[in-house]
């Protein structure tokens, strides 16, 4: 699915939606504020599996490729590649929502403030398993170039990263704020 760069490639909103994907590419997505590739909100429910994401953007807020809000997703085999965003080059996920990554990989990603590849805001829970960061990058230091985490005080948020490898440097991961905080795995 290509798209112009004008506008979200898709959007899946709504309680009750749940959405399966498996197999397509969506490249060149661009929306102004979020989710340049895919927008799931409003308590909708996403599987991704074997996708691609590639070249998509969300100047404003971020999320170039997926952006998560009060929804959730679990994501089996899925690249990012070259997507752009405010926060989270590839991910932002934001207000109250789950997302599962496994053998996921990110590379190219940027971010111009937070997490090239993911930034996590908002009480979230986030559970990376064996997922791979290469070569992604945020324009600020301390921002976190594979990985940021905006805890919110007295919130539920929860980030558990198992096995995979991360390759962006000394600022891969930035935490920040106040939370339970998150929690590396063995593997």
């Amino acid at each position: 699915l290509a798209g112009s760069g004008e506008g979200a490639l898709l959007t899946v909103e709504g309680r009750g939606a749940r959405v399966v994907i498996d197999g397509l590419t969506l490249r060149g997505g661009g929306e102004t504020r979020a989710g340049g590739g895919l927008l799931v909100a409003n308590g909708a429910d996403i599987v991704l599996r074997n996708v691609v994401f590639a070249a998509n953007r969300a100047s404003s807020y971020g999320g170039g490729a997926l952006y998560l809000r009060r929804g959730s997703a679990h994501l089996e085999d899925v690249r990012f590649d070259a997507n752009t965003g405010g926060q989270g080059g590839a991910i932002l996920v934001d207000n109250d929502s789950r997302l599962a990554l496994s053998r996921c990989a990110f590379g190219g990603n940027r971010a111009s403030h937070h997490g090239g590849a993911l930034a996590v805001h908002g009480r979230a829970e986030v559970k990376l398993a064996d997922c791979d960061f290469a070569d992604n990058r945020v324009d600020v230091a301390g921002g976190g170039a594979a990985l940021y985490i905006g805890l919110a005080a007295n919130a539920r948020d929860a980030v558990e990263i198992v096995g995979g490898r991360m390759q962006d440097g000394e600022d891969a991961i930035a935490v920040a704020g106040e939370g339970p905080g998150w929690r590396p795995g063995v593997g």
